[in-house]
């Protein structure tokens, strides 16, 4: 029995999808990270030059984050969803352009987005949209060609029009948000205003906006009044500000926004896993000069909803007790201005002026924040402390750890490698050589009627045949549709082209995804009649994982085939799955057993389940055909099971179409005499 996915399963799989997407682009925000403290550390005197150079290259690094997102995101749920992954990201890019064009002034010409949470909707709600309305695969060779074509255009006109749709409403949130942000009342500098403004930049850092950048015009407005109100503190002429650009440095970004130095922290002393420790060794340099993105993109803190909670609540706890604590004049406020890439506690006594106080706050706030980040981190990686002390494991997360994260990408990459080769031999098959038909006979000791399996070959340039190892290529890339069209075409032509009765049956194999296909009987139907072949001649086989995947659509397509004359076979019966309920649930006219099962038979046990399986596909009143018949011996013994039907090389192996043609006319001229 076949259940849903669990709310926990689900979860689990959403978080290490979106941690094998970050991680696949961690490269480019380390290195956004490494080009940024190369920046401050030449940015003055006679390394200027240099430092513009890096700048440059970080702006590239930085522009072109977000699109890599964007394509990352299409292509891994795509390829998971099982669509067309070229499709699914081209569709992403133009959503991700319509969508992100709102905010932009076009009269500046071309523009490279840079918002990865629009990113990252765009990559999810094409997927989405390319689930419910599939994009049909383009082969100039094929007969739906054209119909394809149509399909598909008129399909992404309509996502044209959801994306400027989504757009439209994008744009006015965005316009709402802003004049609600610029309002006294989110005021960076008030009390108030600071929690908001906090909140709103991990809220966005959480799911993977760049607050700095959606907040520069806060940012901005923030910088140049704390330097008008330290300007005015010095002349004697203003109070200073307790809240100013050095405070959200100092206390609300130790070790990078949300205050992460805590987490590592928590992480090197609860770790119970080594690569986690090692990949807290990892970040803990970058951390000191509270550069995040490797424990944010990496564990990951971002679209981690266990991680999400501390990240935004431990600054909050932060400014509070570090606004109260300079209030009532424990602490003094910062009074000298700094660059936030300044180490933490060094920057503490810097801005402050040489207060020793300040940095003992400082210390006082990591040690809090550790105190918050350890239990969601217990909870994330699901270690929980039992009654009597000792850990136990709780299945609540999968450990997600960045090592298995690079192992993952790893195993994609190799996949991807597998997917290129498999393009790559289709098209040569495609382009060169031929799909040629062989077929192997099934002998029946009851009745004198004919029935063979078709079974495709390939035939290069060079003359040289191979078995149907090449079906795995399609399968893996998508395009076994179009092998089962090709298959249909050689073996409908061949069967025009022999001298069938009534009660003969050529037997077609058809994978999964074919048959369960809306559009199949069809294509079946409009084959058939383009070749002028009887539908009584045809013999479809199936296997029962068809029946496992789309249930509805396989007995609905059964009772049609039978409705216009074509037999219907389960194949490989007994290789796996819950076969005997489907022999009584589904009308089948044949039912072929796994040549697997007739190995088992030189044993006792084997032989018991052989004779039972016979009695069980009697009952279903299915004809029975035992597959893999080699020897003399397994002949007898499938005859005293009562099976009549047998194929295997005992009797004949595959032959070409010439072959079986001549089979066939010897068989007519006897039944002639």
């Amino acid at each position: 029995m076949r259940t849903g996915k669990t709310t926990a399963h689900r979860y689990r799989e959403y978080i290490r999808d979106i941690s094998v997407i970050f991680v696949m682009l961690l490269p480019l925000a380390v290195c956004q990270a490494i080009l940024l403290l190369i920046i401050r550390l030449l940015g003055v005197g006679e390394y200027g030059y240099i430092s513009s150079f890096f700048k440059q290259l970080l702006d590239v690094f930085h522009s072109f984050y977000p699109i890599a997102l964007c394509i990352a995101t299409a292509y891994h749920f795509s390829y998971k969803k099982g669509i067309a992954s070229v499709g699914t990201v081209i569709y992403t890019l133009v959503m991700y352009y319509l969508i992100s064009m709102a905010s932009i002034d076009m009269k500046k010409g071309i523009f490279i987005p840079d918002d990865a949470l629009m990113a990252i909707f765009s990559g999810g709600v094409t997927v989405y949209y390319c689930t419910l309305f599939p994009l049909r695969e383009l082969h100039p060779l094929r007969l739906d060609f054209a119909t394809n074509l149509l399909w598909n255009t008129l399909n992404f006109f309509c996502f044209i029009i959801l994306s400027l749709l989504v757009s439209l409403a994008f744009h006015s949130t965005g316009e709402y948000l802003t004049s609600w942000s610029l309002s006294e009342f989110v005021n960076p500098m008030s009390f108030g205003g600071s929690l908001i403004y906090e909140f709103s930049r991990g809220a966005m850092w959480s799911i993977g906006i760049n607050a700095h950048q959606l907040m520069s015009f806060l940012k901005d407005s923030l910088d140049s009044n704390t330097i008008e109100n330290i300007a005015a503190w010095k002349g004697g002429y203003a109070n200073i500000s307790i809240i100013n650009s050095m405070f959200y440095y100092i206390y609300a970004g130790i070790g990078g926004a949300g205050n992460t130095l805590s987490l590592l922290l928590v992480i090197l002393l609860l770790a119970k896993d080594k690569k986690h420790m090692a990949f807290a060794l990892m970040a803990l340099p970058l951390a000191f000069f509270n550069i995040n993105e490797l424990i944010l993109f990496g564990l990951p803190v971002i679209f981690n909803p266990i991680m999400i909670i501390p990240f935004i609540l431990v600054p909050l706890l932060s400014i509070t007790i570090a606004y109260e604590v300079i209030e009532i004049g424990m602490v003094p406020a910062a009074t000298h201005i700094t660059d936030w890439i300044l180490p933490p506690l060094l920057n503490a006594y810097i801005a402050s002026e040489g207060s020793i106080s300040a940095v003992v706050l400082q210390v006082l706030l990591i040690m809090m924040g550790m105190v918050v980040y350890a239990p969601f981190y217990m909870k994330y990686i699901g270690v929980m402390t039992a009654s009597d002390g000792k850990p136990v494991i709780q299945p609540i997360m999968e450990k997600v750890t960045f090592v298995e994260m690079l192992e993952e990408i790893q195993h994609e990459a190799q996949e991807s490698m597998c997917r290129v080769e498999a393009r790559n031999l289709i098209h040569k098959m495609m382009n060169e050589g031929e799909f040629t038909m062989m077929y192997q006979p099934q002998f029946d000791m009851a009745n004198n009627h004919f029935c063979a399996e078709a079974l495709v070959r390939y035939r290069d340039v060079d003359g040289k045949l191979h078995p149907p190892t090449f079906i795995n290529a399609f399968l893996k890339v998508g395009a076994i549709e179009q092998l089962d069209s090709i298959v249909l075409d050689c073996v409908l032509e061949d069967m025009s082209k022999m001298s069938l009765h009534a009660d003969d049956r050529v037997s077609i194999n058809i994978s999964t995804e074919t048959f369960s296909s809306p559009t199949f009987l069809d294509m079946l139907q409009d084959k058939i009649k383009g070749w002028g072949v009887d539908p009584r001649n045809i013999e479809i086989e199936i296997t029962e994982e068809a029946i496992l995947e789309h249930e509805y659509q396989v007995h609905k397509n059964i009772d049609t085939l039978h409705q216009i004359g074509i037999t219907v076979a389960m194949d490989d019966f007994g290789s796996g799955y819950a076969s005997f309920p489907h022999l009584l649930q589904y009308p089948f006219d044949k039912v072929k057993f796994d040549r697997s099962l007739l190995l088992e038979t030189e044993t006792k046990k084997g032989r018991h389940l052989y004779q039972l399986l016979s009695q069980i596909s009697s009952l279903g009143q299915c004809k029975i055909v035992a597959e893999g018949v080699e020897t003399e011996q397994q002949k007898e013994f499938v005859h005293s099971c009562g099976i009549t039907s047998i194929q295997g090389f005992y009797f004949q192996r595959p032959v070409f179409f010439a072959e079986i043609k001549r089979l066939i006319e010897a068989r007519r001229n006897e039944e002639k005499r």
